[in-house]
């Protein structure tokens, strides 16, 4: 029975002695966290005495337990707070990194849609090409799953793909689609053939009221590039904004 409480005692201890290090060492404290840290005994208390009332042990074990919850609650209730109060400040000192992240993500997916839509363009008012199927994908489709009855499951997996993905950019798809089946090595070919069927499907019954028109490859480059820079410059600001964060945390920095 003993062995069995030993790890989770010795994992207890070790992440006290690592909030204590942290609520030492990690941060220097005002007027307002340190009355803010007092207040912190108070539930940390009742936890104790809570989990000492309910145990059917001796008087001195339900003591040791009580104080020993009383201890990890508090150290766990401060560690939470500084946590966050220190964070608080990182934001007011460096700036709002999530908030940066998530306009990076953006302009990522914005960029990728851009690309597709780029992909789909015609070249010029020369290049009008069709972008409706040229062959008998429903037949492809079924072709390949009938060699393997299972097959059907990746392709519904591939049509819930293609329909979250406008008109538009499942032209652009298909282009890039058909340059892989003609240079897919022995043996690929069959299925990205049977995937460029489903989406030229899920093309044909999409709504065109997504995009009306696509712009052409002149406009969509140059919506492309603008979207690029502005990425790359946000990327450099995040890299110079985690670095200073870095820094900062490397320093006792001051909470109130």
């Amino acid at each position: 029975m003993v062995e069995y409480l030993l790890v989770p005692a010795v994992v207890l201890l070790v992440a006290m002695v690592a909030a204590v290090q942290f609520l030492l060492q990690g941060v220097r404290y005002g007027p307002r966290s340190r009355r803010a840290l007092r207040w912190l005994a108070l539930p940390a208390l009742l936890a104790g005495g809570a989990v000492a009332g309910v145990l059917p042990e001796a008087w001195w074990g339900r003591i040791l337990l009580g104080a020993v919850t009383t201890l990890a609650a508090y150290l766990c209730f401060a560690s939470a707070l500084v946590l966050r109060w220190r964070n608080r400040k990182l934001t007011a000192l460096v700036g709002d990194v999530p908030a940066l992240r998530q306009r990076v993500a953006t302009r990522q997916r914005e960029l990728q849609r851009l690309f597709w839509l780029m992909a789909a363009a015609p070249a010029g008012a020369g290049d009008r090409r069709d972008l409706g199927p040229r062959a008998d994908w429903k037949e492809v489709v079924e072709s390949w799953c009938a060699v393997v009855p299972a097959r059907a499951a990746q392709v519904r997996q591939w049509r819930a793909e293609f329909r979250r993905v406008p008109r538009a950019e499942l032209a652009g798809r298909a282009r890039v689609l058909e340059a892989a089946v003609r240079d897919a090595p022995a043996g690929e070919g069959e299925a990205l053939r049977a995937r460029l069927g489903v989406l030229w499907l899920t093309h044909a019954q999409s709504s065109s009221d997504d995009v009306p028109h696509a712009p052409d490859a002149g406009t969509a480059r140059l919506h492309w590039e603008r979207t690029r820079h502005e990425l790359a410059h946000l990327q450099e600001e995040l890299a110079h904004l985690l670095q200073q964060r870095s820094t900062l945390m490397r320093q006792r920095l001051p909470l109130d």
